[in-house]
Order: structure tokens, then C-alpha cells, then sequence
């Protein structure tokens, strides 16, 4: 799993529609008008159809019938729903923050 941290307005949910267009990926994004934003702008960058699920959507899905790779829209909103608390904190690591381009974030804040 990869993490794409970039400050609003970066195009992270743009990424993740190109990301799901290429290939074939569910999204699945914290509420109903989340999911209804990211299919009016998935319409708008792509002519694929895109599934777009709010977390109590996915959560109610049979877990065998579930996609078995997805990608996440706003991963903290979608944990703390999901899980039914709130996440202060979580760890992990990612390999290919250079394939984003994250150093051209960074140097844009400083």
C-alpha cells in the first residue's frame, strides 16, 4: 500500500481517479456526497466507468464479494467510519513518495 500525503488542492483525488481508471480499481471514499463529487469529476477526466462506493456501502458488502484491491479517498475519514472511532494516530511506509514527486511539495512549502 501507498500513501499520496499532499497538501489540499494538489490533485490527490484526481491521481486516484486516473489510478482507478487504468486500473479497473474500486474507490471508496468516506460519505455519500464524496462519492457523488468524485463520480461527477471522474466523468468530467475520464470516459471509464468507475465504481465509487462510500464506506457503509463497502462495509456492507459480503466480505467475500468485495473487490480485492481498492483504493481510498481521504483514508482517515474512511478509517474513523469504518471503524467506528477515531484514529489519532497510524504508522507506515511507503517506497515510491519519489514517484509522486513529493520533494516538489515539499519545496513549494518551504
Amino acid at each position: 500500500m501507498e500513501i499520496l500525503n499532499v497538501p489540499r488542492g494538489y490533485g490527490k483525488s484526481t491521481r486516484l481517479i486516473m489510478k482507478a481508471a487504468e486500473t479497473g480499481y474500486s474507490i471508496i471514499v468516506g460519505t455519500e456526497s464524496m462519492k457523488q463529487y468524485l463520480r461527477d469529476l471522474a466523468k468530467k477526466i475520464t470516459n471509464k466507468e468507475i465504481k465509487i462506493y462510500s464506506a457503509y456501502e463497502f462495509a456492507s458488502i459480503d466480505v467475500m464479494k468485495r473487490d480485492k484491491n481498492i483504493l481510498i479517498d481521504d483514508l482517515p475519514l474512511v478509517l474513523s467510519i469504518m471503524l467506528n472511532t477515531n484514529v489519532e494516530m497510524a504508522t507506515m511506509t511507503s517506497g515510491s513518495l519519489e514517484e509522486y514527486g513529493i520533494e516538489q511539495y515539499k519545496n513549494r512549502l518551504k
